[in-house]
């Protein structure tokens, strides 16, 4: 996973763990049939891959959680300018990614992966999953 972390995570909101894998060309995903097979793999987002946007494992953090509430897993990643978010559409498809704070990142706050652990996790119980940050001077939270 030196170059292309993988993950699994409903993307549908269907109750299934689809395959979610960073690639050199952005964001592809396997959605899953229920019976421990995948449909073909499908490339979703032209972003957050190691050559379509530049995102790097010891730099740019990936993940995947719900940030809407609708339960479906969106992409999350921590980039160079702060937090960008491509939002689950349902199907397998996702929005164009979007950068909704600018701060977390590599160059937006000074955030290192070796230092500085991130996580996406539901702190304010309303269903949506919030950013939080464990930095310099303490914990951080955006809540979404």
């Amino acid at each position: 996973m030196e170059k292309h972390p993988r993950f699994l995570a409903d993307v549908t909101g269907d109750g299934k763990a689809d395959i979610v894998g960073f690639g050199d060309a952005g964001v592809w995903v396997a959605l899953s049939n229920g019976d421990g097979t995948f449909q073909p793999m499908s490339l979703v987002v032209n972003n957050f891959g190691y050559v379509a946007g530049g995102w790097r494992v010891d730099k740019h953090p990936r993940l995947l959680a719900d940030t809407t509430g609708d339960g479906r897993a969106d992409v999350v990643g921590f980039g160079d300018a702060g937090v960008w978010v491509s939002r689950a559409l349902g199907g397998g498809q996702f929005d164009p990614p979007g950068r909704v704070i600018a701060n977390f990142g590599y160059d937006a706050g000074g955030w290192r992966v070796d230092q500085h652990p991130r996580f996406v996790a539901n702190i304010s119980g309303d269903n949506r999953a919030d950013v939080l940050g464990f930095g310099d001077a303490g914990v951080w939270v955006n809540r979404t």
